[in-house]
């Protein structure tokens, strides 16, 4: 049985280096999991053919603004997204995405996780002051990355 949020796929109705915009509605569930989303509405999903030869390869992306609830003021913020990733269809196991029963790709799973990438699980436009505890430090990642530098005979490796 097809899930009734699916995105389907059909290549045999699609063009090498076509563009398809794709229409993708959180469900409740799928919300809870992007804790700072307030809204998604101005984003926009777009499927483009690469190859439809023996591999079928696509492009999905998301662009545009979503609003976030800042994690430190919990005040609305506008924040850009732009984001992609390549996927293959096919029924072997190297393929990213497996067909439905009917012959359908469903294409769901890959934008949300491509949606779930772009957007942070915490973010804030503020500047998180240090505070320090006998039982914990709490600083900004900027902070953290600093003194980690410091300590870390191997932090010009990782730059």
């Amino acid at each position: 049985m097809i899930d009734e949020d699916a995105l389907l796929f059909y290549p045999a109705k699609w063009k090498e280096g076509e563009e398809i915009e794709v229409t993708l509605s959180l469900t409740e569930k799928e919300k809870k999991l992007l804790p700072l989303l307030v809204s998604s509405s101005d984003l926009s999903f777009v499927v483009r053919v690469i190859a439809l030869s023996s591999i079928i390869e696509l492009n999905l992306s998301v662009e545009g603004d979503c609003i976030l609830e800042d994690a430190h003021t919990h005040e609305e913020i506008t924040y850009p997204l732009s984001d992609s990733v390549d996927v293959v269809l096919g029924v072997d196991e190297d393929a990213d995405i497996l067909p439905e029963e009917d012959g359908g790709y469903n294409l769901r799973g890959a934008f949300l996780a491509l949606l779930f990438n772009a957007i942070p699980m915490n973010y804030s436009e503020v500047e998180l002051e240090k505070i320090q505890t006998a039982d914990y430090v709490l600083m900004s990642e900027e902070e953290y990355e600093k003194e980690r530098g410091k300590n870390n005979p191997f932090a010009d490796l990782e730059k």
